[in-house]
Parts: C-alpha cells; sequence; structure tokens
C-alpha cells in the first residue's frame, strides 16, 4: 500500500490543504467566482455547504482510514450500499418515483449487496458509514444552487482550519510530518488533491 505508512488524519489534512489552492486555480480558469461569492452572500447556501463539508470530510477520513487499514472489500460495499441508499432517500425525502420494474431491478441488487454483506458483518459500520455520509452529501448539494467547483471550493475553505490543525499538531509531534520528508509520498499526496479538484 503506497500511503500505509501515512496516518489517515494527517492524510486527510493535507488532501484538504491541497485541494483548496487547486480548485482555485481551475475555478479562475474558467471564471467561476462569480458563483462562490454568490453563495459566500446567501446565509442558507452556506449552512447547507457547512454540512456539506462536515460529511465529505467524514467520507474523506473513513475512506483512506479503512483503505490504509487494509479494509477495501468493507469500502467496495459501502459504494456498492450507496446507490441504494440513494434510491431509498429519493423517494423518502426528494419525491422520485420509481416505476415497477425500477423497484424490480433495485430489489434484485439489494439482495445481491446484502448477500456480499453478509461476509462482511464485522466490518459493515464502514460500509454504512461510506454510503450514508456520500448520500447525505449528495442530498444535501442537491438543495443549494452552487456548482460542484465552487461547492467543492467552499468546502474545502471551510474544512482548511481543522485541516491546517491537524498538519500542524503532526508536524509538531516528535514523529514530525510526513509531508516533506519523502519525495514520493508528499508527490503522492499532492496528487491526492489534483485529483480531488480535477475530478469535479
Amino acid at each position: 500500500m503506497l500511503m500505509s505508512s501515512v496516518p489517515p488524519f494527517e492524510f486527510v489534512g493535507w488532501r484538504i490543504i491541497w485541494t483548496l489552492p487547486l480548485c482555485l486555480v481551475i475555478v479562475a480558469v474558467r471564471r467561476q467566482f462569480s458563483e462562490i461569492m454568490e453563495a459566500l452572500r446567501d446565509p442558507r447556501a452556506m449552512l447547507m455547504l457547512l454540512t456539506s463539508a462536515v460529511l465529505i470530510g467524514i467520507n474523506w477520513f473513513v475512506y483512506i482510514w479503512a483503505i490504509i487499514e487494509g479494509n477495501v472489500y468493507a469500502t467496495s460495499l459501502g459504494y456498492y450500499l450507496n446507490p441504494l441508499l440513494n434510491v431509498l432517500l429519493g423517494t423518502l425525502l426528494l419525491g422520485e418515483r420509481l416505476s415497477k420494474w425500477q423497484w424490480i431491478a433495485v430489489a434484485i441488487a439489494a439482495c445481491a449487496v446484502g448477500l456480499l454483506a453478509m461476509g462482511a458483518l464485522t466490518t459493515l459500520w464502514i460500509s454504512l458509514s461510506l454510503a450514508m455520509s456520500f448520500c447525505l452529501y449528495g442530498i444535501v448539494r442537491k438543495k443549494v444552487n452552487v456548482g460542484a467547483l465552487p461547492g467543492l471550493t467552499i468546502e474545502s475553505a471551510i474544512l482548511l482550519p481543522v485541516a491546517a490543525i491537524v498538519a500542524g499538531s503532526y508536524a509538531a509531534s516528535d514523529a514530525g510530518t510526513v509531508f516533506g520528508s519523502d519525495l514520493k509520498l508528499s508527490v503522492l499526496i499532492v496528487f491526492s488533491g489534483v485529483v480531488t479538484a480535477a475530478c469535479r
């Protein structure tokens, strides 16, 4: 595992730190700063983005921690569960409607995922945490009229103080920070921010 030596909290902290400047560069290229300013002036939008920032922060940490700890099966199962939760909460909270055949397809998928879950009961909390946090994140983001990249930029800015404290605490510890001490790991950490920003 390439990043197994990096503490999960520190990795998430640096990922957030490197995501923000890259988001700002892409926002500048796309000329989307007006969307960010509009959201900043809207208290409701900012409250929703604060909520979504917390949810995506939880998702990132659980995912990275689980991968570093070798719980790849549990993380994969979480993203199999996610579409099912999207359907469930979409019908309950957003008023979405499915046809009879769509419900049959969902039922078949649910049975298949249920069988997979039976083989991973001890780590099921990881799968459910990932699925629920990402599902709720999607629902919250649907409620706020902000584009994907401007929204991620604001979310990263909201999480930045916490990320800086986490990274700083590791730097001040006896072990020191991973970032900067190993060129390969440092490049991979920066690249994680690139991937996060580019995927939006």
